[in-house]
């Protein structure tokens, strides 16, 4: 009979056995091949170097978890601050614009009245023209006639 590989072995250990007695190699070199073992042996586990027991694993878990709160917490504080930040600037802008379209209605307004004046002036000024040239037309008839 060949040893067995420590993969082979590790896959013994692994498999339950469908046989209330089993058989396995503990170490690859082992001189007692074919040691006779319990099959609830088999699958204890607490006596292994570096395997924690379920409590350690309970309570790993339990910090893993609260370590992920935590940081969720972090992440929606952090959100929260932003979101105030962007409903304050938001407040902000809306306020200035309020303040610009205000504005923007008096610079209408103001443009209206300024384009009426213009309008006027323009009136009076076309009406100077006319009379200018009519007394000029008026004064040239007066000097032709004399």
């Amino acid at each position: 009979m060949r040893p067995l590989t420590s993969a082979q072995i590790m896959q013994l250990v692994a498999l339950p056995s469908p046989n209330q007695r089993a058989s396995i190699t503990v170490y690859p070199n082992s001189i007692d091949i074919g040691v006779t073992v319990d099959p609830h042996e088999i699958e204890d586990t607490s006596d292994w170097l570096g395997c924690p027991t379920e409590l350690e694993t309970c309570r790993q878990f339990l910090r893993m978890y609260e370590n992920e709160v935590q940081e969720l917490t972090l992440q929606m504080r952090k959100a929260r601050e932003d979101i105030f930040g962007l409903v304050q600037m938001h407040a902000d802008v809306s306020k200035e614009r309020d303040q610009l379209r205000l504005q923007l209605s008096r610079l209408h307004d103001e443009n209206t009245e300024l384009s009426g004046q213009v309008r006027s002036l323009l009136i009076v000024s076309d009406q100077r023209e006319h009379l200018f040239r009519e007394n000029q037309r008026l004064l040239k008839e007066k000097r032709d006639r004399q």
